[in-house]
């Protein structure tokens, strides 16, 4: 038989320093949420509050008073067999003692049990729901990566703008990339279960990946890299563009089925075959302004060419340049081509006694 004076001493515990018990809550399946507990030592009797979160038949929390909101985490925890049992450490006067629940789950909804302080006694424990633990967020829908992109690419200490338009055929997801540069279409595109996007691209016959990952629904944000070299990159982010309405779209469509290309620009990754069977390659800066086309080749080995005003009309263009070869002989070249749908060139040069065949494509540079 316990002693009155054991009671005194546990009745002081709660007089001066309230304990934070945990009931479980009425479900059996789950018994997270807070909880209003009471418990009796002697003839002293205290309430608290009971936050109290369960995974399988293990349980965690905090006990909290609501007089002064100090939190005392529970050690030990389980619910099995409708009986809950806590165990929750506090320290009093410099010294550590453990609270014991041992509480059974009432067809009410109700845990009834007792409340043990070792060397102390033990006296009765209730709890009832205050609250039931608020069901988990759902993920965030996913959109998708199909649609238009405006895209940033960070090339050392300068920005690219573009544009990626993703779109899906036959289950398989295809993208195209547009800068100042040109247009070219994606090697591969891949959206993973996490959110994982994975891209590849091919520039000038070198093989580049675009790595990243949704920020929200309507932005992603990564880097690209060289797949032979991973010192060569940078950052690219993407926002998507918002959907045009439908009129809108239709509008634009109409206007496209009657208004010409637009006028040539950009930069194009060129290859002719010189007459000795060398196929080599250059590059062309070009500029249209009305009918009027500037701007300037690089040659394959990196020498620098202004080109003279040529022509663009209706889609074929013309213009002469004065080159100097590695032999340091002077040659004066006409090109003449024809650009295609996707902004394909193909054309002719000539020079004196010698002359070829050309192709350029748009070139995307990352």
């Amino acid at each position: 038989m316990r002693s009155k004076s054991t009671f005194s001493l546990a009745a002081g515990l709660l007089t001066i320093s309230p304990f934070i018990l945990f009931a479980a809550p009425a479900a059996a399946a789950s018994i997270a949420g807070v909880w209003t507990a009471q418990f009796e030592l002697g003839d002293q009797s205290t309430d608290y509050d009971l936050d109290l979160k369960q995974e399988g038949e293990k349980v965690t929390g905090d006990m909290v008073s609501p007089r002064s909101q100090n939190h005392y985490p529970v050690s030990k925890g389980g619910f099995k067999d409708s009986t809950l049992t806590l165990d929750i450490p506090r320290n009093f006067g410099g010294q550590d003692v453990v609270l014991h629940i041992v509480a059974k789950l009432e067809k009410d909804g109700r845990l009834v049990g007792t409340v043990g302080i070792e060397g102390l006694g033990e006296g009765k424990f209730e709890a009832k729901l205050k609250s039931p633990a608020k069901p988990a967020a759902p993920p965030p829908a996913k959109r998708g990566l199909k649609g238009r992109w405006k895209t940033v690419t960070q090339i050392g200490d300068r920005e690219l703008a573009g544009n990626l338009e993703v779109t899906e055929r036959e289950g398989k997801l295809h993208g195209v990339s547009t800068s100042e540069r040109g247009s070219l279409e994606l090697k591969s595109v891949a959206l993973g279960d996490e959110g994982k996007v994975v891209m590849t691209l091919e520039i000038n016959g070198r093989e580049f990946k675009i790595l990243a990952a949704f920020d929200g629904a309507d932005r992603l944000k990564g880097n690209w890299e060289a797949s032979d070299d991973h010192t060569v990159s940078g950052s690219w982010n993407a926002e998507r563009e918002a959907a045009a309405p439908a009129a809108a779209t239709a509008a634009a469509a109409a206007k496209a089925a009657v208004e010409p290309a637009g006028p040539l620009a950009g930069r194009l990754g060129c290859t002719t075959t010189l007459p000795e069977g060398r196929r080599i390659g250059f590059q062309l800066f070009l500029k249209a302004s009305g009918e009027k086309l500037t701007g300037h080749m690089i040659a394959h080995e990196g020498r620098r060419f202004d080109i003279q005003p040529g022509t663009f009309k209706e889609g074929n263009l013309a213009f002469e340049v004065d080159v100097t070869g590695s032999d340091g002989q002077s040659r004066h070249l006409k090109f003449t081509g024809t650009v295609g749908a996707k902004g394909n060139v193909k054309g002719s040069w000539s020079g004196g006694d010698v002359s070829g065949d050309w192709t350029g494509s748009p070139a995307v540079e990352l």
